[in-house]
């Protein structure tokens, strides 16, 4: 059978793969061929969402920067500070003045996605926590991520850290352009650190052929995001799900959405974000930490009202230790079914 007779049979299991029957089937989705600059698969790309620990994206690309300009190199030191240590999990727990190789704090926050380390690396680079949010939004700016504000360098909780799949595809396209020789950083399967083994929380290096890695992501308002990219051949793709209702499943919507690719899908157009600015996102939090998730026959979308009260926890890791909150007061309302 030809390869253009498939691509109709292949578009219609990539939908049912990646369509999540619950409040996150509204979930972002995007495909990109990263050496066209062609979008070969979309889904509410341009929608707001939380990036949790995605964000760990522009992190790195900033400490990438200060490496390729000598202001950083593999050995400039990551001391840990009062707040980064205070941070809550997943971290790494090292103790305030204590420090760490800015190359082994990149492996650790892409590998296992430590908000302390992340935290550390933005406050060391740039002599503060706000200094550093100040520099991830000048650049979101710069690479025309126009439904992007960052907030915090770890992706933690906070109603104004937003972005879009557009907006997380672009910064993943410049990371692997500019940056090609720090790709390897994004598809280590576990670190070794003092003594102890972080595996990687993306499910697909290892398992999925070509995987390269990039990063995962999770909150309760989230659900579980992924940025994923595969090689074949001459070809590379990025693959972005977003809200997914586990880990499992945002794996197997991203594989779905890349062996598409592969198999062939044609260009629906060029990588840009739509977004007009940054806007409130859609927040699971109801859903995905309380005892609502699934079982919804139309989609909804919280949002929080402009004085949210402060949650009593919300803890960002990939290892289950995410905490439920009380949830803030909040509009309910209906949006278009996908």
């Amino acid at each position: 059978m030809r390869k253009s007779f498939l691509l109709p049979i292949m578009s219609a299991i990539v939908l049912a793969a990646v369509t999540f029957h619950s409040p996150a089937q509204a979930s972002p989705k995007i495909l990109v061929d990263l050496d066209a600059g062609s979008v070969l698969y979309a889904q509410d790309a341009d929608i707001s969402w939380f990036p949790a620990s995605v964000t760990k994206l522009m992190t790195a690309s900033l400490a990438f920067d200060a490496m390729a300009s000598g202001r950083a190199g593999p050995d400039f030191p990551v001391v840990m500070t009062d707040d980064a240590a205070a941070l809550p999990p997943s971290k790494l727990g090292l103790a305030p003045g204590q420090s760490l190789r800015l190359e082994d704090a990149l492996r650790i926050t892409m590998t296992r996605s430590m908000n302390d380390v992340a935290t550390a690396i933005g406050e060391n680079l740039a002599g503060s926590k706000d200094g550093f949010v100040a520099l991830m939004n000048a650049e979101a700016r710069r690479l025309g991520m126009n439904g992007t504000h960052f907030v915090n360098p770890s992706g933690l909780p906070d109603p104004k850290q937003v972005s879009t799949a557009q907006d997380l595809a672009i910064l993943a396209s410049h990371i692997l352009s500019t940056h090609p020789d720090k790709a390897w950083l994004f598809s280590l399967p576990q670190v070794d650190f003092a003594g102890r083994t972080y595996r990687n929380t993306n499910g697909l290096i290892g398992s999925y052929p070509g995987a390269m890695g990039m990063k995962t992501g999770y909150v309760c308002g989230s659900g579980f995001n992924l940025v994923s990219v595969a090689k074949r051949g001459d070809r590379r793709l990025l693959a972005i799900v977003l809200g997914a209702p586990n880990a499992r499943r945002r794996e197997r919507a991203a594989a779905a959405l890349l062996d598409y690719g592969f198999a062939g899908a044609r260009p629906i157009g060029r990588l840009s974000s739509d977004a007009v600015g940054p806007s409130p996102a859609t927040d699971l939090k109801r859903f995905s930490c309380g005892r609502t998730w699934g079982g919804f026959s139309e989609l909804l979308a919280v949002r929080r009202d402009a004085t949210p009260k402060q949650p009593q926890a919300d803890v960002q890791g990939e290892s289950g230790l995410e905490a439920v909150e009380k949830p803030a007061p909040a509009v309910v309302r209906k949006i278009r079914r996908f």
